[in-house]
């Protein structure tokens, strides 16, 4: 967790080894992963989402094109791709403190408060991002508003979903563009002792 509210998944070096954990999170029966065939696939590195790299997620994107070209695909690095900024959500539900301790009391084996899950997160911003907002999100109490006035934020976040999913669509089609291939993080992430 983070002041961004990021949901950490399953990491692996191959798709296979991924799919072998997912696999056994959700209880299912494991299955062999056949790798795609990447000829005929087309790649996009969005040239507005590269512009501030730092060195070390630079070299990984550059290996993954190179893999990719390797593997018989091909990679554009001459477009620019901004449906996101365009429909930038203007609000973000955010787990109350009833929402949260209601989700670990719906769990038998948790006995926690949220005060003390925040108490014990090692990443300080997280307590005062939880409680106050911030990174440009307005922090919506859903346990604070009527029936009415939930469904109405709830159908507004729903239709500007469906506005970027329809760029993106749209981007993709127009391009001729299977997948987009961007670094997971810009910049190299801040270690927790840097933090005040």
């Amino acid at each position: 967790m983070s002041p961004t509210e990021d949901v950490p998944g399953p990491m692996g070096r191959t798709v296979a080894d991924v799919a072998v954990l997912d696999a056994l999170i959700v209880g299912e029966p494991l299955s062999t992963v056949v790798p795609a065939k990447l000829r005929g696939l087309t790649f996009c590195v969005p040239l507005d989402w590269i512009e501030e790299l730092d060195p070390g997620s630079r070299n990984a994107l550059d290996a993954a094109v190179e893999a990719l070209t390797a593997g018989g695909a091909t990679v554009r690095r001459d477009l620019a791709f901004k449906p996101v900024a365009e429909y930038s959500t203007k609000a973000k539900v955010s787990f109350s403190e009833i929402e949260l301790q209601r989700y670990i009391d719906s769990h038998a084996g948790l006995t926690t408060t949220v005060d003390e899950l925040l108490d014990e997160c090692e990443f300080p911003m997280l307590r005062p991002s939880y409680k106050e907002g911030g990174q440009g999100w307005e922090k919506v109490n859903m346990a604070t508003k009527t029936a009415d006035e939930a469904a109405k934020l709830r159908a507004s976040w729903e239709q500007e979903r469906d506005a970027i999913e329809a760029a993106y669509a749209e981007f993709f089609s127009s391009n001729g563009v299977d997948a987009l291939l961007t670094p997971v993080h810009p910049i190299a992430p801040a270690r927790i002792e840097g933090w005040e």
